[in-house]
């Protein structure tokens, strides 16, 4: 279905195969030390109608930091800002002529823990005040234990099943750059527990 779609209604004056296509994307330089995009996200900029419908990437076996939907959710923040960009863990950004990919600085881990939380309702504007990399924007208050954050390593990443393995010295929230949705079920240690939205939009627990 996908390949069709191609087709008819992205890439009608394209002769190019989605091998030759492939090509064009982001690739891991080994010699220089560079990220792996294919355990990275990457963006597009703008995120444009036409743009969207990238499902080249898909194919490619990337990740997009904006997903694919037929309707486009709602979106709390501005992902032309560096903290947003950085919390959704994106590595590379594509130009809007889609003539270059440019390296996104710093992302953050996919899965990480911080033990400390601040209650936000502009996250957009938020992440830009606060230190992303010890604290979350949350939505309502949430007593953690402070201090230095254990660790949080990501083990399983398959479709609708995430399993993070951590090490956590005290109460702290661990924060997955995952999409949040009601939907999703937290367990910690065989017990059931919240599902939280962090820092506009992504997935967190407490643990």
């Amino acid at each position: 279905l996908g390949f069709y779609g191609l087709s008819y209604s992205v890439y009608p004056h394209l002769a190019a195969s989605p091998e030759q296509r492939t090509l064009s994307l982001p690739h891991d330089d080994a010699a220089s030390g560079a990220m792996s995009p294919r355990s990275s996200r990457v963006w597009i900029d703008p995120p444009d109608a036409v743009m969207r419908t990238g499902n080249e990437l898909l194919l490619a076996g990337f990740a997009r930091a904006d997903g694919y939907a037929g309707l486009e959710p709602r979106r709390r923040l501005d992902y032309r800002a560096q903290a947003a960009l950085r919390v959704a863990g994106v590595a590379w950004v594509r130009s809007a002529d889609r003539r270059f990919w440019q390296r996104a600085a710093d992302p953050l881990p996919k899965a990480r823990l911080v033990a400390s939380a601040v209650v936000s309702g502009d996250p957009a504007a938020d992440l830009e005040r606060v230190p992303i990399e010890t604290a979350a924007l949350v939505e309502e208050p949430l007593a953690l234990s402070g201090g230095p954050a254990g660790t949080a390593e990501l083990v399983d990443d398959r479709p609708g099943r995430l399993r993070v393995a951590v090490k956590c010295p005290g109460r702290q929230l661990l924060l997955v750059a995952e999409s949040f949705q009601p939907g999703w079920r937290a367990r910690v240690d065989g017990a059931e527990r919240s599902g939280l939205r962090v820092n506009g939009g992504f997935l967190g627990c407490v643990i």
